[in-house]
């Protein structure tokens, strides 16, 4: 399905790394539900039955709430197309809902920002294209005071995760979909530091395959947090939390 640009508001332009052509990176609304639903059903095509449990579909009821609310959207579009999306969700006090399935949050509600529902079309992946959201949700999160990022992700999704600690954030605790009991991880970031690396002077750091969860837990009520990747290894880096690591937040 076809998108015409003229009717969206470009954020951005950037290069699919494949191939160089342009892209533009777009906000979503209302009038774009359709082009929203149908990406969202080609990825979910895509998956293998094991994989499904990645992509928490949502019917058109939800995306006509989350637009009448005031949410937005993250969309980019190249030659007509909508080719990846993802919702951010910015809480208010009168709407506090963030969307994270398990993970207790103590801290105001104007201050979190959480991105979600993140899709790319596969034809269209290896182009870095979550990457560019990401970026953008974290910059856009800043200058609206947002001051906490948060996502969760399906811990088997490690594409997914990496990149979210690639861009900053870590890993706070892990949880479970109570619908499905698939396992998560809870990210969080701190905005605007969420680019500093961890303090190299900590040396109490531990190493653990990416899906030994009983591990990780330990590791997590210890006080560490999941910083880094190595998808050679399989291996996750927890390191010692810094105080404001833990602020305003119960897990």
């Amino acid at each position: 399905m076809t998108t015409d640009i003229d009717r969206l508001e470009v954020l951005e332009t950037g290069a699919l790394k494949k191939t160089g052509d342009a892209y533009h990176l777009v906000a979503l609304g209302e009038d774009h539900i359709d082009q929203i639903l149908a990406l969202e059903d080609i990825a979910f095509r895509s998956l293998g039955a094991d994989e499904q449990h990645y992509l928490l579909r949502k019917d058109r009821a939800y995306f006509e709430k989350h637009f009448a609310a005031g949410g937005t959207m993250l969309g980019i579009a190249h030659e007509g197309r909508l080719i990846a999306q993802s919702i951010v969700i910015n809480p208010t006090a009168a709407r506090p809902a963030t969307g994270m399935s398990d993970m207790k949050i103590d801290a105001d509600a104007d201050a979190l920002t959480v991105l979600g529902g993140v899709i790319v079309d596969p034809a269209f992946r290896g182009n870095r294209l979550m990457d560019a959201m990401v970026r953008r949700w974290l910059a856009d999160a800043g200058k609206n005071g947002r001051t906490h990022a948060l996502a969760e992700v399906a811990v088997e999704n490690t594409h997914s995760w990496s990149i979210f600690l690639k861009e900053g954030l870590h890993i706070e605790s892990i949880g479970a979909d109570p619908a499905d009991k698939t396992d998560l991880y809870n990210m969080h970031g701190h905005i605007p530091s969420l680019k500093a690396v961890f303090n190299a002077s900590a040396r109490r750091t531990g190493r653990v395959a990416h899906l030994d969860l009983a591990r990780q837990k330990k590791l997590l009520a210890k006080g560490r947090k999941g910083v880094a990747f190595d998808p050679a290894a399989g291996m996750l880096t927890f390191a010692p939390r810094k105080k404001k690591d833990c602020a305003g937040f119960r897990i």
